[in-house]
């Protein structure tokens, strides 16, 4: 899966070198599974789990079981991460240690940028209340409850019990919400560090 190699490559190649990869296979049945074995034999820092299907948020639970970090990204297979966007989340997380961190991305059809994700940001820069940045982001028509454009304390998850709801397909509409509300800080940054791989047949694509 050339998807799968590029989004894996574009982790591989972060300029913050201190990071764990946890690779979720959601038993699948094409290469992917020796795509990513071979990354975690060639890099510590890569590591390979294996499942039965169980849907992307089973795989997304299992994966937070498995989180030691002091905070976490999520990353879907077909996308992939600017090589600076590690190291600008641990930046802005440094100058403000809030429990969510949202940043922007670009929509990518045919291997053109065709919109940024967040096309109306808000507040660019400022510490809110979680509830208080739901509300405005819901009046400002600038919510973005795509899980692959936040790095999440850990913590709040933990502390919480944060999972997915399983067997929904855009799960991330019930599950950021709800994680706003848990958060006490939460910050935006204007900064697009995901590449949101847009092709057919994908989950967003579905009714």
């Amino acid at each position: 899966d050339d998807y799968l190699d590029d989004c894996l490559n574009s982790i591989l190649r972060q300029t913050h070198t201190g990071f764990r990869a946890l690779m979720i296979d959601d038993g699948s049945t094409d290469q992917s599974p020796l795509i990513a074995q071979a990354y975690a034999a060639r890099d510590p820092r890569f590591l390979y789990f294996r499942k039965e299907n169980g849907g992307l948020s089973d795989a997304r639970n299992l994966g937070l079981t498995k989180v030691t970090s002091d905070y976490l990204l999520f990353i879907d297979g077909d996308d992939r991460l600017r090589a600076d966007a590690l190291e600008t989340v641990d930046r802005e997380i440094g100058i403000h240690p809030v429990d969510i961190l949202e940043f922007n991305g670009w929509i990518i059809k045919n291997g053109q940028k065709i919109r940024p994700v967040n096309t109306r940001p808000l507040d660019v820069g400022i510490v809110k209340n979680g509830r208080d940045y739901l509300l405005d982001s819901v009046k400002n028509r600038s919510l973005t409850t795509q899980v692959w454009t936040k790095a999440v304390k850990s913590r709040l998850i933990f502390q919480h019990r944060h999972f997915f709801a399983k067997g929904l397909l855009h799960e991330d509409e019930l599950w950021t919400p709800r994680a706003y509300f848990l958060a006490d800080t939460v910050r935006y940054i204007d900064e697009h560090l995901y590449d949101y791989i847009q092709r057919e047949g994908s989950i967003t694509h579905q009714q």
